[in-house]
Formats: C-alpha cells, structure tokens, sequence
C-alpha cells in the first residue's frame, strides 16, 4: 500500500521515511532551509505546498533548493549527530492548496502558477489541494473543486497531474477535549474531512469523466 505524509518534524524523518512513497513539505515550512534540504535528500517525489499568504514564489525557490546537493547536519541510526551530504531531488513539484485569503485551483491561478515555473526552468507538473484555502476549510466545497480542476484536465491541461483530498471513514473534524469518552470514532481529529462513500463517489466520477473525455 503506497503511504504518502508531510515530513513536518525532520528529525523524525529516519525513523519511517523508507515506508513513505509520496512526500510533502507543508505551506508552513516551506521556506524552510532544514525542510529544503531534507526535501533534497529524500528518495521519492516531494510536494511543496504554497505558502499560506498564497506565494508561489516561495515553493518554486524551494525546489530550486531541493534539486541542488546540501551538506547538513543530520541525525544517524544511532541518534548521533553526523555531517551528511544530499544528492539532490529532481522529483519535486508545487502543490496549490489556496491561501488565507483565497483559492488558487481556477484555470487562471493554475497557468499564473505554470508561468512562474517556467521562468525558473521547472517543468514538473502541479498537484492541486482540494482542502485548506481552497475550500475555506470546508469540507463540502471539496467536490467543487474537485470538478473544476477535473475539468481543466479533461480539456487538455497536461501540466496538472491530480487532485488531493482530505478524506476520512466519517465526515467533518472534532477537537480533543479532557472527557474522552465525547471522542468520536472515524472523526478526524485536524482538518474537516469528507467522509469515505464521498471519496468514493469523487474517484468513480473522475475515472468515468476522464475515460469518456479520451475516447471522445
């Protein structure tokens, strides 16, 4: 089973990242330089979302970094502090998860988004965030997003290679409180989340519209 995270804390990063097939750098680390440079170390893809004011100037100069050798302090099997020196990771991209303010997964937002990849010589092909500010952090606008970006794709935008969905068993979110027993199973305990026959229902959808797109 492919496992996909966000590296948030990189010293924890040792301990699992031989199981982890797709990693992230969140819109709050981006800018990071110790995210940047385990981002260039690690061996599978990594996303770097755009930050949370909406900059994607910030995740296009966190590839760059990425992409380039680092040495830097790291920690060994043995919890020992080494100098450790990175190859570099070409597998990066931009995800657009929208900011604060408003969202980025519109044709417009996509192509501005696009162009200044461009101009930094990165063609790698974007990732849109259904979640976060793209949907104001509620999870029912998720399928509309969701639609939109499979649109631009089924009208040719080969520079969007897919969506993210924040999905759980049951749907919305729930803090934890000092009675654990008011805890609800299946109940995300972060960000709001569209429940699993929802999930479902988008992925069905969006493998039936592409199929009929490409054999029309």
């Amino acid at each position: 089973l492919p496992l996909a995270t966000e590296f948030l804390d990189p010293l924890a990063s040792g301990y699992f990242e031989d199981l982890i097939s797709w990693g992230f750098i969140g819109a709050r680390t981006c800018t990071s330089s110790t995210h940047r440079q385990l981002a260039s170390s690690l061996e599978m893809p990594i996303g770097f979302k755009n930050s949370t004011e909406g900059s994607i100037e910030n995740a296009v100069h966190s590839i760059l970094a990425a992409r380039a050798p680092h040495p830097y302090i790291a920690v060994d099997s043995h919890g020992h502090l080494y100098a450790k020196q990175s190859c570099g990771n070409y597998a990066t991209h931009i995800v657009l998860r929208g900011s604060n303010t408003c969202p980025n997964f519109d044709a417009e937002s996509v192509e501005k988004a696009i162009g200044k990849q461009a101009k930094a010589r990165i063609s790698s092909r974007i990732l849109i965030d259904c979640s976060h500010g793209n949907s104001s952090k509620q999870q029912e606008r998720q399928s509309q997003v969701f639609y939109n970006v499979l649109e631009q794709i089924a009208s040719g935008n080969t520079k969007i290679m897919g969506m993210m969905l924040e999905s759980h068993l049951e749907s919305g979110n729930q803090f934890i409180s000092e009675d654990v027993s008011s805890i609800k199973s299946s109940v995300s305990l972060t960000d709001p989340c569209i429940d699993w026959s929802s999930t479902e229902e988008l992925i069905f959808s969006a493998a039936k519209w592409l199929s009929s797109s490409s054999d029309s």
